[in-house]
């Protein structure tokens, strides 16, 4: 039994949920239609002056590239670090779900790092603003969890899990917005 009386929730079915919310949301999701193409693809400025024209970013084109390019990047080493998590729900183990978690915090500090250096073109800046603050609330938020789940404290990881999820969908509705194909979900 639970907190006042009530049954205890299991611990698949929390950590499945939380799982597909936040392991998955380090980068995003999507097809898997990038090819080699857009992994080569940068995101760095092209800004440069001369008499007649100044630029201030990549195309849009460029842009979407790039990020589906990080995403799908990212989306590969997030992968084993979802299977962990899965494998702990499934065994009822917080701890190893609170590890699977915690490993991914690094990870994701260095996949935001790199998402906050990129230069949108000029007619995506405001979505892509978006798309950060939505990210970056994510990743805050997976430290708390970590803790919730070391204390166990499952209406705390369900409180945060809402918050991941809440936040998610805003963020892939500005994925979606600037035409990403991997980091729509």
């Amino acid at each position: 039994m639970g907190a006042l009386g009530q049954p205890a929730r299991s611990l698949p079915t929390l950590l499945a949920v939380s799982a597909l919310l936040v392991l998955s949301s380090g980068c995003g999701g999507g097809n898997e239609s990038s090819g080699p193409s857009a992994a080569s693809t940068s995101a760095k400025s092209t800004s440069t002056k001369s008499a007649s024209t100044r630029t201030s970013g990549p195309t849009h084109t460029q842009f979407v590239r790039a990020l589906d390019a990080w995403c799908a990047r990212g989306n590969l080493r997030f992968a084993p670090l979802i299977q962990q998590f899965n494998k702990a729900a499934v065994a009822n183990d917080f701890d190893g779900a609170a590890a699977a978690l915690q490993r991914t915090i690094p990870l994701r500090a260095r996949y935001d790092a790199a998402l906050h250096g990129m230069t949108p073109s000029p007619e995506d800046r405001a979505t892509f603003a978006h798309y950060l603050r939505d990210e970056t609330r994510i990743a805050g938020l997976a430290p708390r969890m970590v803790a919730a789940l070391k204390a166990r404290d499952e209406e705390e990881f369900n409180r945060l899990a809402n918050l991941v999820h809440a936040a998610r969908n805003d963020r892939t509705k500005a994925a979606l917005d600037l035409g990403t194909t991997q980091c729509g979900t």
